[in-house]
């Protein structure tokens, strides 16, 4: 079972700024489940997906190129476990 990480502990866990998370949920690289009160809760995937995301840029990856390696690991993944 996923657990589910609040904004705030995002920001820490990723090390990432508030307005590189929020552009990462806009152009639809995370979905964040909104609570009944609007706040923004993070899977676990959507963690490591924003820890796989800002060392992926610093190295010079597209956001592209960074689409295409997370989808790639995700589907692996999942043909793993069949």
């Amino acid at each position: 079972m996923e657990k589910d990480h609040e904004y705030r502990t995002g920001c820490r866990k990723t090390d990432l700024p508030s307005k590189t998370i929020r552009y990462y949920e806009e152009i639809e690289r995370i979905s964040p489940i909104r609570s009944e009160n609007g706040y923004r809760n993070y899977t676990d995937q959507d963690i490591h997906r924003l820890t796989f995301l800002k060392p992926a840029r610093n190295l010079g990856f597209s956001i592209e190129e960074c689409r295409q390696q997370t989808r790639l690991h995700w589907s692996d993944r999942s043909q793993v476990a069949l």
